[in-house]
C-alpha cells in the first residue's frame, strides 16, 4: 500500500504525518526547529522539552530566508560547529528518524518502495527565494539519502547524532545533488515540477508549496466520498468550492488560492472532481516571529529581562497583555494588505466572480490571533469589490475551521488542525491530484 509522509519544517517548530489510501493518519509530536549542540553531538528535541543552552542555534530557516547567498555548505556556525547547509540536514533527518521509530512500533515501516516523502516550503518565487528554495530542496534529498542508508543515532530524551558521523554521511551522499536539475534563477512553473521531484532507492521525494499543503485538508474536507467514489448526482451549488488560504508561521505568511470543481459526465455519465491551485503569492517575511520580536522588545523597554523563548511564552500563554499594542494593529495590517493585493491578483475570470463564496482559512501556529483573521477578512472582502465582485458575493465571503476533517485518531482543536494543517496536507494521498494551472482560469 502506498504510503506518504508529509513534512512541515518549520522556523519555529516542525511536524510531521504519515497516511496511506486507507485509515488514519499517524501524527507525531511537534518538535523545537531549534538546533543543538552539546559535546561532539547535535541533538533535536521535541517543542514541550526544549533544551535551552548556549549552544542552541533557532530559527535555521528564517536564516536560509533573510540571506539566502549565505554560504550554505561552508563555513562553521559558531553555536553549532557545523554549517547551514549540514544543521538543515540533521533537522530533517531527525524528523525521518522520529517517523520511522513511531511507526516502526506499530509494525510500519518508511523505507519502502512504496513511500513518496513530500517536503514543504513557503511560497518561495522570488528570485532571492528561489535560490533558498535550491539550497533546502538539495538539504532535503541529502537528508533522505542519508535516511534511506541509516545512521547511527540515539533516542532519550530527544534525537542525538554524533557530529562527525552526521558530517561524514554529508560527504558521502552530497553528490546526490549533482545529479537533480538546478533551480531556475526566476520561478518558473514548468521548470519547478522538473527540479522539485525524484526518486532515490525507489523511494519518491516532492517538494509542495506550504499554502497548497496547508489548504488541502480544508478545500476536501467532508467531501472525500468525491474523490474515492464515482459520482452521477451532485447539487449544483456544491459543484465548486474556492478556497484563499492563508498559512502565517513563525517565519512567513504563506497565501494561496485553491478550487474543488467537477468536471463534465463522462461517457458512463460519472462525474469526477478536479482539484485545481493557481499562483500562490511570494513568501511574506512577516509572521510570527515579528510579533514575537516586537513583545520582546517592548517587555524590555519597560526592564523587564527576558529572552526571545520567553518572550514567545508570553506571546502564546498571555496574548491579553499585548493585544492592545500598536505593534499588533501594525502587524495585522501588514499580512492583511499583503493577502489583499493577492486576491486583487488571482488569475480566476471564471468562478471567483459567481457563487458559491469565497471561504478564507487561517492556518498555521500563529493563526489564533483574532484580530488578524478579521483584518485579513474585511481586506480580502474589499478586494473583492474592488475585482467587480457584486457587494452580496463580496460580503458572503467568510472565514472556515475544519469542521469535519476526521479521522484523525483523536479529537483536535481548530488551532491544532491549523498549527497541523501543512504535513496534513502534505502527507495526503489526494494532493497528487491537485494540478497546477500555472496562467490561471
Amino acid at each position: 500500500m502506498n504510503g506518504f509522509l508529509g513534512i512541515d519544517w518549520g522556523t519555529h517548530s516542525s511536524k510531521w504525518a504519515y497516511q496511506t489510501g486507507s485509515g488514519s493518519p499517524v501524527i507525531g509530536e511537534i518538535w523545537d526547529s531549534a538546533v543543538t549542540s552539546l559535546d561532539d553531538r547535535l541533538l533535536w528535541f521535541p517543542l514541550e522539552e526544549r533544551f535551552q543552552d548556549s549552544g542552541r542555534e533557532v530559527a535555521l530557516k528564517r536564516k536560509l530566508i533573510q540571506d539566502p547567498d549565505q554560504s550554505f555548505w561552508e563555513g562553521s556556525r559558531p553555536k553549532i560547529k557545523v554549517t547551514l547547509g549540514e544543521a538543515v540536514v540533521f533537522s530533517l533527518l531527525a524528523l525521518l528518524l522520529d517517523a520511522d521509530g513511531v511507526l516502526s512500533a506499530r509494525r510500519k515501516t518508511l523505507k519502502s518502495d512504496s513511500l513518496t516523502v513530500r517536503f514543504s516550503h513557503p511560497n518561495w518565487i522570488s528570485e532571492e527565494n528561489v535560490r533558498a528554495l535550491g539550497c533546502f530542496r538539495d538539504a532535503a534529498v541529502v537528508a533522505l539519502s542519508i535516511f534511506l542508508e541509516g545512521i547511527e543515532f540515539k533516542r532519550t530524551r530527544g534525537i542525538e547524532v554524533e557530529r562527525k558521523k552526521l558530517r561524514d554521511a554529508i560527504e558521502r551522499h552530497r553528490p546526490i545533488r549533482d545529479r537533480i536539475p538546478s533551480f531556475p534563477e526566476y520561478y518558473d512553473h514548468s521548470r519547478f515540477e522538473s527540479c522539485a521531484r525524484g526518486v532515490l532507492q525507489k523511494v519518491s521525494w516532492e517538494l509542495v508549496f506550504e499554502s497548497c499543503a496547508a489548504g488541502f485538508p480544508y478545500v476536501i474536507q467532508g467531501e472525500r466520498e468525491l474523490l474515492e467514489a464515482p459520482i452521477t448526482q451532485l447539487p449544483a451549488h456544491r459543484r465548486v468550492r474556492k478556497l484563499l488560504v492563508v498559512d502565517v508561521g513563525a517565519g512567513s505568511t504563506d497565501a494561496g488560492y485553491l478550487l474543488r470543481t467537477i468536471r463534465p459526465r463522462d461517457s458512463q455519465r460519472v462525474m469526477r472532481p478536479l482539484l485545481i491551485w493557481l499562483p500562490a503569492a511570494n513568501a511574506l517575511e512577516v509572521a510570527g516571529q515579528w510579533l514575537t520580536k516586537r513583545i520582546l522588545a517592548d517587555l524590555r523597554q519597560q526592564g523587564r529581562r527576558v529572552t526571545d523563548a520567553e518572550a514567545e511564552e508570553f506571546k502564546l500563554g498571555s496574548p491579553q497583555l499585548w493585544s492592545a499594542k500598536p505593534y499588533l494593529g501594525e502587524w495585522n495590517k501588514l499580512i492583511a494588505d499583503h493577502v489583499g493585493d493577492y486576491v486583487g491578483t488571482i488569475c480566476d475570470g471564471v468562478c471567483l466572480p459567481n457563487s458559491p463564496p469565497l471561504e478564507i482559512v487561517v492556518t498555521g501556529g500563529s493563526s489564533a490571533v483574532t484580530s488578524m483573521r478579521k483584518e485579513v477578512l474585511r481586506h480580502v472582502q474589499q478586494a473583492l469589490r474592488d475585482r467587480g465582485l457584486s457587494e452580496d458575493l463580496s460580503n458572503a465571503t467568510a472565514l472556515t475551521e475544519a469542521s469535519s476533517l476526521g479521522g484523525l485518531g483523536r479529537a483536535y482543536q481548530d488551532i491544532e488542525i491549523a498549527q497541523l494543517a501543512v504535513c496534513l496536507g502534505a502527507s495526503d494521498p489526494h494532493l497528487a491530484e491537485l494540478k497546477a494551472y500555472p496562467t490561471g482560469l
